[in-house]
């Protein structure tokens, strides 16, 4: 893995920790101090009245504009940025205020986006810089486990029995990352995934005993890439996983088990967007819906104590599907520079 990738990852999750422990110390002040840090009623009025005004304003002058060049389009994406950035820093008003508001200002970016190009221009926008975020999340799993477990003779190499089970039972995971946005409407970056898919697939025969194997966790590294639309983005995925799980052969009375850790290869498509109800806490929040295939390299049992003259291997696949959201670490980015080209 190169290094740079590490560092990056590992700084990501440092930052995680601090910003957990900073809301665990948060939390533990007396109410009291709480209360008086509060801000006056007058202070949360003016701040309602500013914002309103403003935008009230701001919506006003782009629903009479006539047209717009390349150059004026982006004076005026700019100006709403501005309003956005404010209101998400501002601490004196909650997010229930701060809600409508992000609702107005998306209704702005609609009205600019209908506006008319002035006649004799030509819209090529060349992007100068790239910005990057890094995130935290957290996920439901769902995993479809497929095992194809297949006994042979210790001797001989012969195959005397092949089983097929599946289970998909609920299970959690926490994922970090970093995304890199540059002005082609592309988005990509790497990301590290820990799941706890919960899952136990079994062959049970009559009377009780059983083979099988049980995940104990799984993680994988790999990168995200696809097309941003506004607040939405789509992306394929790609990634080396390794998943720890635990063997047993229980053929009663006796019973083995044993602990394999084997890689995989994971591909997915994956969605995520930024719906602005969840956009009034200060840092930008995403929710988003993965599926992902990953084949799992044959973990083996050879000769265990409660079945000591057959061999196992346990051929695993899964189908997962995350439901989670995603919390970015740094504030709303400014809008990039840019360089326009007219004619």
């Amino acid at each position: 893995m190169p290094n740079w990738l590490v560092r990056s990852l590992g700084a990501v999750v440092a930052r995680g920790i601090v910003t957990g422990a900073t809301l665990t110390a948060t939390a533990l002040i007396p109410s009291a101090v709480l209360a008086q840090n509060r801000p006056s009623e007058a202070s949360v009025h003016f701040y309602v009245e500013s914002f309103r005004t403003d935008i009230l304003s701001l919506t006003t002058q782009i629903e009479n504009l006539e047209c717009v060049n390349p150059s004026t389009y982006w004076d005026w994406v700019g100006r709403i940025d501005g309003i956005e950035s404010q209101l998400g820093y501002n601490e004196s008003l909650s997010p229930e205020l701060k809600k409508p508001f992000y609702v107005r200002i998306d209704r702005m970016r609609e009205i600019l986006k209908r506006v008319h190009h002035c006649p004799g221009t030509e819209w090529t926008v060349t992007r100068q810089e790239t910005f990057w975020t890094d995130y935290l999340g957290v996920d439901i799993v769902k995993t479809t486990g497929s095992i194809t477990t297949t006994e042979r003779n210790a001797d001989t190499g012969e195959i005397t029995n092949v089983f097929n089970e599946r289970k998909d039972p609920l299970g959690g995971g926490i994922v970090a990352g970093m995304n890199f946005t540059g002005g082609n409407g592309l988005q990509y970056g790497p990301f590290v995934s820990l799941d706890f898919p919960n899952i136990a697939i079994k062959h049970t025969f009559p009377g009780g005993s059983y083979l099988g194997a049980r995940s104990n966790v799984e993680g994988t590294l790999g990168a995200k890439f696809g097309p941003t639309f506004s607040s939405a983005w789509l992306y394929g995925i790609a990634g080396i996983s390794v998943l720890n799980e635990k063997l047993t052969v229980n053929f009663l009375p006796a019973s083995s088990s044993t602990t394999a850790t084997v890689p995989g290869a994971t591909i997915g498509v994956g969605a995520s967007f930024q719906p602005a109800f969840l956009q009034g806490f200060g840092r930008p929040v995403a929710l988003f819906a993965e599926y992902q295939h990953t084949w799992w390299q044959d973990a083996k049992y050879i000769t265990p104590a409660a079945s000591p003259f057959f061999n196992y291997t346990f051929a695993r696949s899964d189908d997962t599907f995350k439901v989670g959201f995603l919390v970015s670490l740094d504030p709303p980015p400014r809008a990039p520079a840019v360089k326009l080209i007219t004619k």
